[in-house]
């Protein structure tokens, strides 16, 4: 009974842990879901059917703006993951629309990810400051 009672303890903690994510964390799960299918999972890029740069020593990643820039607007054939104005939050997940607050944790995890050592994070307020699809700035971040 002891150990049953021990047992459910401790997964109400595990349970709690993992819903505190951090922003790294969330960071890491959206590069794991959206980027790394074509970044590859180690940032390290590939040529096929298209060329998707790597990330992985990048100096182009050193830009913070640059790295945000390109998910927001997209570039040379990548989509945009920036929010259009005036989409409902259905109609954003259906377009793979991410907030401003996704958008500085995915940022942040490929500038200290693969090699890449940037210290200086961006934050959610920053995003939302730069132009999106349809017009400047989403007004989304917290």
């Amino acid at each position: 009974m002891r150990i049953a009672v021990a047992g459910m303890l401790m997964l109400g903690v595990v349970a709690r842990a993992a819903m505190a994510q951090s922003p790294m964390d969330e960071g890491e799960r959206l590069y794991t879901t959206i980027c790394q299918g074509c970044h590859m999972s180690k940032g390290e890029g590939a040529t096929g059917a298209g060329t998707y740069p790597k990330l992985a020593g990048n100096p182009l990643v050193a830009s913070r703006q640059y790295v945000a820039m390109t998910v927001l607007m997209g570039r040379k054939g990548m989509p945009s993951f920036g929010t259009l104005p005036g989409l409902s939050a259905q109609q954003a997940r259906m377009l793979a629309s991410l907030t401003d607050e996704q958008i500085a944790a995915v940022v942040n995890y490929v500038r200290t990810h693969f090699g890449n050592d940037y210290k200086d994070p961006t934050t959610a307020k920053e995003v939302a400051e730069l132009p999106h699809p349809g017009g400047k700035g989403s007004g989304r971040a917290g």
